[in-house]
C-alpha cells in the first residue's frame, strides 16, 4: 500500500530503491540518512521483507533528519529524482559469479517491466551485479536516454583507493584525483598517470614532504582495494558499505546538480576506441544524468588495459544475449 502521507508537492525530493536484500536495504539506508531526500521507497518482491527493512531503516535515522521511508509499490516510484536497482542476487562464493547473469537478468528485466510507467525524468542507477552488464540490460529494455541510465561500476573501488593514497602520501583524500576505469572488480584499469593531489603530481607532493614516492607501493594499493573487497566476500558472502557510500556520492551529484566527475558505468560512445557496451568511463554527473564525458590522455599501457576490459565485457554481452533469448 502507497504511504499516503507523502506529498511530493509539498515535501520535494523523492528516490526509490528496488530490491531490499542486504544491498538494496544498505543503500537506502544510505540515502535515507544523507539528507539529501524527503522520501525513500523501497520496493521488493518480497513485500513482508520490504516493509521490515523500511520500518528498520526509519528507526536508525538521527533526530535532525526528517524523510518519509516506506515499502511501496513501482507507482510511488512517480516523482523520483533516482531510482536504484538493486535487485537480484549478490556473488557469495567463486563459482557464483558466472552464474550471476543467469540468475539476474530475469529479474532485472521484471523491475524494468515494472518502473518503466513511473520513471519519469529519473536517474537509474543500477547497483545489480555484475554491473556492467547489468546496466547495458537495463539501458536497452528501459528504452531511456543512455545518459540516464549508469552503473556503480568501479566507483566504490575508486573510493577506497583514494582513502589509500591518502594514507600514503599523507594527504586529504577529498583532494586526491584518482580514477580506477574499464570493467569492474579485478580487471579494472587504474589511471595511475592521472594521479594528483589538489593539481600537483604525487612525485612533488612526496618530495615536498622530503620522502620519495615509490611507483610500486603506489601501485600495490589497488592490490589492498581488490583483497580488502575479497576478504568480505569470504568472511560475510558479500560487500555493500562501500557501495552504498557511492551511491549516496551518485545521489548528491544528481539531487544537487553538481556537475561532479565520477568513473561510473555508462554506454561508451566510441570514447578511448571502445563503443557499443557499458563499462565505467569518467562521467560528469548533474540533475539529467550524465552530461558530458571528458577523454583524459591515457599511456600506452592503460589503453590497452580499456581495450582488454571493452573485449572481455563484449564477451559477456554476447552471453547475456543468448540467455536474453532464453527468458
Amino acid at each position: 500500500m502507497s504511504y499516503v502521507s507523502f506529498d511530493l508537492e509539498r515535501s520535494g525530493k523523492k528516490c526509490g530503491v528496488i530490491g531490499c536484500g542486504a544491498l538494496g536495504a544498505e543503500i537506502g539506508r544510505a540515502l535515507a540518512a544523507s539528507g539529501l531526500f524527503d522520501a525513500v521507497v523501497l520496493l521488493d518482491e518480497d513485500t513482508r521483507l520490504c516493509k521490515g527493512q523500511a520500518a528498520d531503516i526509519a528507526a536508525s535515522l538521527p533526530l535532525h533528519t526528517s524523510v518519509d521511508v516506506w515499502a511501496g509499490e513501482y507507482a510511488d516510484l512517480q516523482g523520483c529524482a533516482l531510482i536504484v536497482l538493486a535487485s537480484g542476487q549478490l556473488p557469495l562464493h567463486e563459482t557464483m559469479e558466472s552464474e550471476l547473469p543467469l540468475i539476474n537478468l530475469p529479474i532485472l528485466r521484471h523491475a524494468i517491466a515494472g518502473l518503466s510507467p513511473y520513471v519519469g525524468n529519473a536517474v537509474l542507477l543500477v547497483a545489480t551485479q555484475p554491473t556492467d552488464l547489468m546496466t547495458f540490460v537495463a539501458l536497452h529494455y528501459s528504452g531511456l536516454p543512455a545518459a540516464r541510465v549508469i552503473g556503480l561500476g568501479t566507483l566504490p573501488d575508486t573510493l577506497q583507493l583514494r582513502r589509500l593514497l591518502g594514507r600514503y602520501l599523507s594527504a586529504d583524500p577529498a583532494q586526491i584525483e584518482a580514477m580506477v576505469l574499464g570493467q569492474a572488480g579485478d580487471n579494472a584499469t587504474v589511471i595511475w598517470s592521472g594521479v594528483r593531489i589538489g593539481g600537483m603530481d604525487a612525485d612533488l607532493w612526496r618530495g615536498a614532504q622530503g620522502r620519495s614516492c615509490e611507483a610500486m607501493i603506489l601501485h600495490s594499493l589497488y592490490t589492498d582495494v581488490r583483497c580488502a573487497a575479497a576478504q568480505s566476500a569470504d568472511a560475510k558472502g558479500y560487500g555493500i558499505f562501500a557501495a552504498a557510500q557511492a551511491a549516496a556520492l551518485v545521489a548528491c551529484a544528481v539531487v544537487r546538480d553538481q556537475n561532479s566527475l565520477l568513473g561510473l558505468c555508462t554506454l561508451s560512445d566510441g570514447r578511448f576506441g571502445v563503443g557499443n557496451l557499458c563499462m565505467s568511463l569518467p562521467c560528469v554527473i548533474g540533475r539529467s544524468g550524465v552530461l558530458a564525458m571528458p577523454e583524459p590522455a591515457l599511456d600506452a599501457a592503460e589503453q590497452a588495459a580499456l581495450e582488454k576490459s571493452a573485449a572481455r565485457l563484449r564477451s559477456m554481452i554476447c552471453r547475456a544475449n543468448g540467455l536474453l533469448c532464453q527468458t
